[in-house]
């Protein structure tokens, strides 16, 4: 399992848009956590 994935991170094409989409995704998740966390501050 894990030489697979290090096999995807070894091609450069595959391994920038894996890259971009879990910075995408790191970023979408972080902002969604902030927002939830924001929101229940706001309502409590």
């Amino acid at each position: 399992m894990y030489s697979f994935f290090a096999g995807l991170f070894h091609d450069p094409v595959l391994g920038l848009l894996l890259n971009k989409s879990f910075k995408v995704f790191c970023k979408t998740f972080g902002l969604f956590c902030f927002l939830k966390i924001s929101s229940e501050l706001e309502f409590s």
